[in-house]
């Protein structure tokens, strides 16, 4: 994903640390704690890597990933505080990323489906404040094939560029088990591969869940 040119904006660069239980539950709990600030990604992305095997002890067992947050320095907040968000897994490898469009509105063009990393129906976990929910995929970001299309056609209609995506359109959409449309967008960066032996029983909820809403789709038809 190409950088952002972003003028007059200092930033600093945020590592944290996502502990979470070894328990398997529709919202696992999770505690994010920070390792440091630091003045370049390649400064934050070594500290990680120093930590990575670090031994865990006590409540917060499992190491699940990290966070590397680029926040503003001397400027408004971004969309959720920072400017960017590449997310790691345990071992350090890139999970994925979000790059803020600070400068305005028609700046994402969707993405190339190489880069997607889930498919509809899959098992993953979601990000959240204090945890870590459970859901499945129930359809996937715009690609740059399906926002070229949309684009021709409003030019087409209308003269000129109506159909506009900003960075927070990078989002899949997502799933839970509940009582009706539990549907929810959330950035490709805070979703993860659920690789642990999930039970059963909840695998089954969430493709019944699915099932319910929709039956799987490519894109945005559904948003």
């Amino acid at each position: 994903m190409a950088d952002i040119i972003r003028k007059n904006i200092m930033s600093i660069f945020e590592l944290e640390r996502i502990f979470c239980a070894d328990e398997i539950t529709l919202e696992r709990p999770c505690h994010v704690d920070s390792v440091g600030l630091y003045t370049t990604l390649e400064l934050a992305t070594t500290a990680m890597y120093n930590v990575v095997t670090d031994d865990l002890e006590g409540e917060w067992q499992q190491n699940f990933g990290y966070l590397i947050r680029e926040r503003a320095v001397d400027a408004d907040h971004a969309y959720r505080g920072f400017l960017s968000l590449r997310t790691y897994d345990s071992k350090g490898e890139l999970n994925d990323e979000f790059l803020e469009d600070y400068e305005g509105y028609d700046t994402f063009h969707g993405r190339d489906p190489l880069t997607l990393r889930h498919k509809v129906g899959d098992i993953v976990w979601c990000l959240a404040y204090d945890c870590l929910e459970l859901c499945i995929v129930g359809w996937l970001p715009p690609t740059k094939e399906w926002y070229d299309k949309r684009h021709k056609i409003c030019l087409e209609k209308y003269k000129e560029n109506v159909f506009q995506l900003d960075a927070t359109d990078d989002c899949y959409g997502i799933y839970s088990i509940g009582d009706g449309d539990t549907h929810k967008h959330v950035l490709c960066a805070e979703v993860f591969a659920a690789n642990e032996d999930i039970p059963e029983s909840l695998i089954n909820a969430l493709k019944a869940k699915l099932k319910e809403m929709n039956e799987p789709k490519e894109g945005y038809e559904q948003l």
